[in-house]
């Protein structure tokens, strides 16, 4: 179902992460990027790249196959007129935190965590800070839920 995801194929790869690191280090990082492509994902784009279709990309149906993947899956019923192509993962989180979070609130990062929330130049109106994973305290606890972002490590 995932395909082989053989080393020796990995390292052919032109990527960041398969060409950062010397043979002896195995980059363990965002591994779902190592798994073979669907092969109707790789139809589509040999078919686009077949008359040259490089452009900006329009979206399409997403919306409406988006609200009935919701529909099957979620029981939920969203509105496909607002539904949005995103570029990337973390720009989908950008434009969230924008969209629902007040100027000046705090965004929390708990590693460990992807590591583009550290160097990801965050909404200039929020201010960051890490909010390190520990097993001293439960999550819901008041030590966890009140300590305000960029205050410092958790402490028990």
């Amino acid at each position: 179902m995932l395909g082989r995801c053989a080393l020796e194929d990995l390292r052919k790869r032109k990527s960041h992460k398969w060409r950062s690191y010397p043979p002896d280090v195995l980059p363990a990082f965002v591994a779902e990027m190592d798994f073979d492509l669907a092969e109707p994902i790789v139809e589509a784009v040999r078919a686009a790249m077949s008359i040259g279709d490089c452009g900006y990309g329009h979206k399409g149906e997403l919306g409406e196959a988006f609200a009935a993947f919701a529909a099957k899956r979620l029981r939920w019923s969203p509105d496909p007129a607002r539904v949005f192509a995103i570029p990337d993962v973390m720009t989908g989180i950008a434009e969230v935190i924008q969209a629902i979070t007040p100027p000046g609130s705090g965004i929390v990062i708990t590693p460990p965590v992807y590591q583009p929330f550290f160097y990801r130049p965050w909404i200039p109106r929020h201010s960051t800070g890490p909010w390190p994973a520990t097993m001293s305290a439960p999550a819901c606890s008041p030590a966890r839920t009140t300590r305000r972002a960029g205050s410092g490590p958790v402490r028990s």
